[in-house]
């Protein structure tokens, strides 16, 4: 896998587009969440060479490409950190520390696509076939509706 610099970058600019349509969306709460969620892990179910990239990038702080992704992305971290806290704040998600929830988001979704040809080992099956790739996406979002939708009463009203 050899991505040029400007191959990476116009994938990152596309990765940032995606994220401002999502995040511009009017949806709150949970619903805005999972939107959120199934647009990154679509663009990157269909760019898993580019999320090994982004990986080994953070991982070797930006020397095959020499950018600086910490500082790229910041903005984008510190922009979701502050939507949980208004979102958990106003009480339409439980109460979490936001930047561990995001990491945790992160390893959930980069993860999977970036370990592919070992998960692949060890699922005998293709993790990034059709049918694996939508028993992820739903694992994952089942996973974080549990952790983040707001406690309700028996009848379905919200927790006191």
């Amino acid at each position: 896998m050899f991505f040029p610099r400007t191959v990476f970058e116009r994938l990152l600019s596309d990765w940032f587009e995606l994220l401002a349509e999502t995040v511009g969306d009017p949806r709150s709460g949970w619903d805005k969440i999972e939107l959120v969620m199934r647009a990154g892990f679509r663009f990157f179910a269909e760019n898993p060479d580019y999320v090994r990239l982004i990986r080994r990038e953070a991982v070797d702080s930006g020397s095959h490409l020499g950018v600086d992704l910490a500082s790229v992305i910041r903005p984008l971290f510190d922009q979701a950190a502050d939507s949980f806290r208004q979102a958990m704040n106003a009480g339409l998600v439980r109460q979490h520390q936001p930047e561990q929830l995001l990491l945790t988001g992160y390893g959930a979704l980069l993860s999977y696509f970036s370990d592919a040809p070992f998960l692949g080992a060890l699922l005998d099956a293709d993790p990034l076939g059709e049918a694996l790739l939508e028993q992820r996406l739903e694992h994952i979002l089942a996973f974080f509706r549990v952790a983040l939708a707001p406690e309700t009463t028996p009848d379905g009203d919200p927790a006191s």
